[in-house]
């Protein structure tokens, strides 16, 4: 992959990210908000393994505070 096209790939996941991890951290409820960012984890994989293949799933950072993915 280019280095132009990963930058895009990059900032379109950033962005869209943002987009709906903003207001999933301002839900009050923790079960809608558990499954606000589930949902965006699962839309940005799928998104990302379009150009990258499913590596991504191998290779994805924990949280060090809660280990999560």
């Amino acid at each position: 992959m280019s280095a132009a096209k990963f930058s895009l790939l990059a900032k379109v996941c950033v962005h869209s990210g943002n987009t709906v991890v903003s207001p999933a951290l301002r839900n009050p409820g923790i079960e809608n908000r558990q499954q606000l960012m589930q949902q965006t984890k699962d839309l940005l994989v799928s998104y990302s393994e379009l150009y990258i293949g499913n590596r991504i799933s191998d290779n994805v950072m924990k949280c060090h505070h809660c280990h999560s993915q």
